[in-house]
């Protein structure tokens, strides 16, 4: 998250987390549940998935310490979208 704060102020995108039902909660893309979740404040993990299923990332002014940055969004939102990759070792800085 403070990689894609980097790229700039007021931006929005897509992370690939979608709620699925109130009892089954978020899941990735790749179906796994989440282990660690970003809401801002007033954002709850179990909002009404009929409205706003889809989570953006949103990027942040505040400390780099405080990253919740996540919001329920409408998922017919036309956002840019970001995708995880692995790193490859002769990209990893020390």
């Amino acid at each position: 998250m403070v990689f894609l704060n980097k790229l700039g102020a007021q931006l929005k995108f897509w992370i690939g987390l979608k709620q699925t039902s109130q009892e089954a909660g978020w899941k990735w893309t790749d179906g796994s549940f989440p282990r660690t979740m970003y809401w801002q404040y007033r954002q709850s993990s179990w909002s009404r998935p009929r409205t706003q299923s889809c989570a953006a990332f949103n990027s942040f002014q505040s400390s780099l310490w405080d990253i919740r940055s996540w919001s329920h969004e409408m998922c017919f939102l036309q956002l840019e979208w970001v995708c995880e990759k692995k790193a490859s070792s002769s990209l990893i800085f020390s």
